[in-house]
């Protein structure tokens, strides 16, 4: 009885095997915007910036992810309020999470090459974000072959 358990732990207890890399199977859960609220009048890169987001939300739960990722990064673009202005603290939160969801989308159609020139082109354009954005390209992971 005790050489049956000795053998069940000795077959049991094997070192693991490494890790390999995981390949994400399902949609991303995409991040929302936030409304700016308050008493100071909304600017209209707010509005123009909801309706692609809105866009690209949809085209992204369609499966048209390449599209969803060009208008994530367009609503992120209209988004840009200058540091000075009513709600700029919440349009960059809102551009923030407009970048990460085409980063999402880019994922889903496997254009993982096409998100780090796009979002370090961004972190460019939009010093107010560039920190997080670059960030952002560096944890991209690799796109898996398959």
């Amino acid at each position: 009885m005790r050489l049956l358990i000795a053998i069940a732990l000795v077959c049991g207890c094997r070192p693991m095997t490494p890790e390999q890399p995981q390949v994400h199977y399902g949609t991303y859960q995409l991040f929302l915007m936030a409304r700016p609220g308050g008493n100071e009048l909304v600017p209209s890169e707010f509005t123009r910036g909801a309706e692609l987001f809105e866009q690209a939300r949809v085209q992204y739960e369609r499966g048209e992810y390449l599209q969803a990722a060009a208008n994530f990064m367009s609503a992120a673009e209209a988004m840009r309020i200058e540091q000075d202005q009513p709600y700029w603290e919440t349009a960059r939160t809102d551009r923030l999470w407009s970048y990460r969801n085409a980063a999402y989308a880019w994922a889903m159609a496997n254009a993982l090459d096409q998100a780090r020139p796009a979002l370090e082109a961004a972190a460019t354009a939009d010093p107010l974000c560039a920190a997080e954005l670059q960030q952002l390209a560096q944890k991209l992971p690799h796109a898996v072959t398959k």
